[in-house]
């Protein structure tokens, strides 16, 4: 616990709600679920205090800017300052599971969007932050509140009417931000509903309360979902002759659902626990998940044959690259479809919105599996450069019609220009050849918007057979161009790149051994060139 302010002062225990719960996620995760903690310290530093007049609640100081509160903070933790060290210089992933109510995005980056850009630009530092709470009653037709059926449809479509009013809370605008919604889940399992509550959300899909995108210049946001907690509503009292009615969260923090987390006990008790539900919530969890893939970057490669994983200074990146390459839509797509009535053109556009690039699978994150190839690689790149990865093609594939998957994720941390109405200052994306070549065609996410922020995760998906030789490859090329201003002489953006393949168990389970040995085989004929050069 870092409190330069002395906020703990005058912070009563029976107040510190909203800290106690996001480290007790970070470190323990659900307790409902009984996850092994982290073996990591968690620095915390103080930035709110109990509200002045809303008992139970917190807000962020009211006598300090955000972004000068967040810029000291963070410069605090690498760099120090006035004659002090770093506080905590190894530091390499900040949560703020935080929101600005009043401010909900529109068009225009928000100054503490801008300022996060910019410290994770300068520090390189991963920060993961929450999309932001709506938590205002949802109206519906007075018809459609008989039963919690007919109310589920009539939900989903209120929320969607009102995108503009749920727009995405700053910071989660932020460019160089993972940002996260919530999912309706949790680790409680199935419980006994009352009657005077409803459960109107799809188990498994985004959380009604969690905050909408687009981000800025339609770029895709909330980057992903996770769990954040089920919500129940209050079953609504109709009275005839209105046409509407308004539903309301319910409190369920003493019997839940939600995510079960550490809360401040009475007489001094360090047992108690309540539920929660938040897009703060997810943050935690996805910031408790990245840390684990630290562990796995930080352990280098399993054997000595291998290439080296990519230098450290990548690390950031690559852990925001390969959390949202373990998230996808999955049955999302055709649910919201059918609920929203979306059919036309535009539909893939209005639903990248609403689900950025879809819902983390964490076992996808914790498990290795013989029917999927993952490669992760690092880079610095100059304006008009192309670098050309090629992924070599598993022969098992070679002429199956049977289902495959190209999966291919891009995150790079943008220089950005704070004083033009266009942000960044460069633009770094890849490009492949035509899709056919991997007899599949894109999914999920909308293709243009895709590359309009500092993370393009594309899925490419099929059962048309491939046809290629031996030792074929499937090239990926990045290419950096200015986009705001010209990008000087000498200077690189950072980015890093997560590519896999994948097919079902039932189709080939030696995916992940013919792409190793492949690559394997690169690596001991660059060197023999090497040392054949030197000679």
């Amino acid at each position: 616990m870092d409190d330069p302010d002395g906020l703990g002062e005058n912070y009563p225990l029976s107040a510190r709600n909203h800290g106690t719960a996001m480290a007790s996620l970070i470190i323990h995760g659900d307790l409902s679920a009984d996850g092994e903690p982290l073996d990591r310290p968690l620095y915390v530093r103080p930035i709110m205090r109990p509200h002045e007049f809303a008992a139970g609640h917190e807000q962020i100081l009211p006598n300090r800017l955000l972004t000068d509160l967040l810029h000291q903070a963070i410069k605090r933790i690498a760099e120090g300052g006035e004659g002090r060290e770093a506080a905590a210089p190894s530091v390499r992933i900040v949560n703020l599971s935080i929101g600005a109510q009043s401010r909900a995005l529109v068009r225009r980056m928000s100054p503490v969007g801008r300022l996060l850009d910019w410290l994770a630009h300068s520090y390189n530092l991963l920060f993961v932050v929450s999309a932001g709470n709506h938590l205002d009653p949802i109206t519906i037709p007075t018809d459609a509140a008989s039963t919690p059926g007919t109310a589920r449809s009539a939900v989903a479509r209120s929320v969607y009417d009102a995108t503009l009013l749920r727009g995405i809370l700053p910071p989660g605008d932020s460019l160089n931000a993972l940002t996260v919604g919530a999912t309706h889940d949790d680790g409680l399992g199935d419980i006994d509903v009352p009657d005077t509550v409803w459960d109107v959300t799809h188990p498994g899909a985004p959380a009604h309360y969690g905050a909408t995108g687009p981000g800025v210049d339609r770029s895709v946001k909330p980057d992903l979902h996770h769990v954040g907690g089920r919500a129940l509503y209050t079953r609504p009292v109709t009275r005839p002759g209105e046409e509407t009615v308004a539903i309301e969260l319910a409190k369920t923090a003493i019997t839940g659902p939600g995510l079960q987390v550490a809360a401040p006990g009475r007489a001094g008790a360090t047992n108690n626990t309540v539920f929660t539900v938040g897009t703060s919530n997810a943050t935690a969890l996805v910031t408790r998940e990245a840390s684990r893939l630290f562990d796995v970057l930080e352990a280098g490669a399993a054997d000595a044959g291998d290439a080296p994983l990519p230098d450290p200074q990548y690390h950031p990146l690559l852990v925001r690259a390969l959390l949202a390459h373990a998230s996808s839509w999955g049955e999302w797509e055709s649910r919201v479809r059918h609920e929203l009535g979306l059919s036309n053109q535009q539909a893939r556009r209005h639903l990248t919105a609403l689900l950025g690039y879809g819902r983390l699978d964490t076992d996808r994150l914790e498990t290795a599996a013989t029917n999927r190839a993952v490669l992760v690689a690092g880079g610095l790149i100059a304006r008009n450069q192309r670098h050309t990865f090629e992924l070599p093609l598993p022969p098992s594939l070679r002429a199956r019609a049977e289902w495959h998957r190209f999966t291919i994720t891009l995150a790079y941390m943008v220089p950005t220009v704070g004083q033009l109405t266009r942000y960044r200052g460069a633009k770094v994306y890849f490009a492949t050849p035509n899709t056919d070549l991997v007899g599949g065609d894109r999914t999920d996410a909308e293709y243009n918007s895709v590359r309009r922020g500092s993370l393009q995760h594309e899925i490419v998906q099929g059962t048309r057979a491939m046809v290629f030789g031996d030792g074929d490859v499937f090239p990926i090329h990045v290419e950096c161009m200015d986009d705001a201003q010209r990008l000087k002489a000498g200077k690189t953006v950072r980015y890093a790149l997560v590519v896999s393949v994948e097919t079902a168990e039932e189709t080939s389970t030696t995916i992940h051994d013919e792409v190793h040995a492949q690559l394997r085989q690169r690596v001991a004929d660059r060197v023999r060139e090497r040392v054949q050069g030197n000679g």
